[in-house]
């Protein structure tokens, strides 16, 4: 797997950095290239579905913040929630 082709790479360097240092190599390592802007896509593009319970979304967006805010905030509470009200409160398409 990547983490075992990292931590064989060069041991001896990782045991001597700091735990900040060593987790910014590991993900830079092991995370694919704009993983973050790709996140931060899906996560504008995240849609209640007609069938869907708002708990159920709820979740799929405090997922992908928790994902995204790892190291440093990139999406604030409050974002958060203006976003799901936003998306909430947008006309219904169901059919009744």
């Amino acid at each position: 797997t990547n983490t075992l082709a990292f931590y064989t790479l060069d041991v001896s360097t990782h045991v001597t950095l700091s735990w900040t240092s060593f987790g910014s190599n590991l993900l830079a390592f092991a995370l694919p290239a704009l993983w973050s802007t790709k996140l931060r896509e899906q996560l504008r593009q995240l849609k209640m579905g007609d069938n869907e319970s708002f708990v159920a979304y709820s979740t799929q967006t405090r997922t992908l913040r928790t994902i995204l805010n790892f190291e440093n905030v990139v999406v604030s509470e409050f974002d958060l929630a203006e976003a799901a009200t936003f998306e909430t409160t947008r006309p219904s398409t169901r059919k009744f």
